[in-house]
């Protein structure tokens, strides 16, 4: 599995070193986060893009609105974008 939920960043000061955790937010879109240029970024799927997955590519629309699961584990079960003109439920 390449989920990697947090991602720890240090910062120096004079005397300590402070560790923080971030958490990556992919709104179920995404299994795999990484730092680029200094910013949490998702590797979106189900058409989606956005630093946090959060809208749908060109050409796709949103379903019509229900909340996604994280149920069943691990993978959850997203609300998918599908290409704009198709009925809903399909993604080809």
């Amino acid at each position: 599995v390449h989920f990697l939920p947090y991602v720890i960043t240090s910062h120096l000061c004079h005397l300590c070193v402070l560790l923080s955790f971030e958490r990556c937010k992919c709104n179920l879109h995404s299994s795999l986060c990484l730092l680029l240029d200094g910013n949490l970024q998702c590797q979106c799927e189900h058409n989606t893009t956005g630093q946090d997955c959060q809208r749908c590519k060109k050409g796709y629309k949103a379903k019509s609105w229900k909340a996604g699961s994280y149920l069943p584990t691990p993978n959850g079960t997203p609300n998918s974008c599908t290409i704009a003109g198709s009925p809903s439920g399909s993604s080809k």
